[in-house]
């Protein structure tokens, strides 16, 4: 009961200050309640995007729209205070409040645990990087408990922590991702009203004001991270992690199998395959996107693609070897 009291608490901040952001950035009149905001809009803009699948796609591309608001509610002030602050490294204290401008939070407990060699350590989790799949590892295999861990995309270091590890994911795949989390690509809306799910999701991207979710190498920089491995080779990285601080290797409860086996259902699905409405004809990754998506999404996650070794080229999905 007295974390769940904390918990309530935390969030009840974290709302607070939420509204006090976007008052501040000018998203909200002064005084205004929960609800979401009225976005302003502006005209729509034709534009032809080009596609290897099926050829030349002509896109309705609004420049506004209700669901970008609700996505990434930031306006052009909104996305320069988050930036100030990530540059400053405020986001990664409590009280340094990013929030709806970049999906992180610094009001929420994350995920940790202790091995049984002592080292205290942190799960850190980056939006869309196969966070549900590693958490339901953990707490089927016996490694944490709800009390400990929870899938919170905390900026917060938790005290007394030595050691974190994380896996990231091609920025590419992480903005369709979230894209898919928004329902954007599922049906078409009164935003969003083509019945192609690469239009919605471009024109989706091109009313966005600002990264959807924040880079990972802003969250990483707030832990002491030690190992950051891939979600393209998830099992063998966490396998790594976990032996690395300091859980022993075999069978049974807490330790860590020759190789690690997730489950089937949502662990073996992603959005890539499973957003879009056409199953049989999943589009491939470099299908999402047109160039001026591609300049875009470059621009807001150039630091990921740099520290990670991702490639600008859509079609090369995973990791480069450094």
């Amino acid at each position: 009961m007295q974390v769940e009291g904390k918990l309530q608490s935390d969030v009840a901040v974290y709302k607070h200050a939420a509204r006090l952001f976007e008052q501040q950035a000018g998203l909200v009149a002064p005084g205004a309640g929960d609800g979401a905001p009225t976005p302003k809009t502006a005209p729509e803009t034709r534009l032809t995007a080009g596609s290897k699948r099926g050829g030349g796609r002509r896109c309705i591309l609004p420049r506004r729209a209700a669901e970008a608001r609700v996505a990434a509610p930031c306006s052009g002030d909104a996305r320069r205070l988050a930036r100030r602050l990530v540059a400053r490294r405020d986001h990664c204290r409590s009280g340094g409040y990013v929030g709806e401008a970049l999906g992180v939070y610094s009001y929420l407990p994350g995920c940790q645990g202790t091995s049984p060699t002592g080292i205290h350590w942190t799960y850190v989790q980056p939006q869309h990087t196969g966070t549900g799949t590693v958490l339901r590892y953990l707490y089927t295999k016996g490694i944490v408990t709800n009390a400990t861990c929870q899938h919170h995309h905390t900026a917060l270091p938790s005290p007394g922590v030595t050691h974190a590890f994380a896996f990231v994911t091609n920025p590419y795949k992480r903005v369709v991702s979230n894209a898919g989390f928004w329902k954007i690509l599922q049906a078409p809306t009164e935003a969003f009203p083509d019945k192609d799910p690469i239009c919605r999701f471009r024109a989706w991207l091109h009313a966005q004001d600002c990264p959807p979710v924040l880079p990972q190498t802003a969250l990483l920089a707030c832990h002491p991270v030690k190992f950051i491995g891939h979600t393209s080779s998830l099992a063998a990285d966490l396998r790594t992690a976990l032996l690395g601080v300091g859980y022993p290797a075999g069978v049974g409860g807490g330790r860590v199998p020759q190789e690690i086996e997730f489950g089937t259902g949502k662990d073996q699905r992603h959005c890539i395959t499973s957003c879009s409405s056409n199953k049989t004809d999943a589009p491939s990754l470099a299908d999402w996107y047109d160039h001026a998506s591609l300049k875009k999404v470059q621009s807001w996650y150039q630091s990921d693609f740099e520290a990670y070794h991702f490639s600008l080229d859509p079609a090369i999905e995973h990791h480069q070897a450094s």
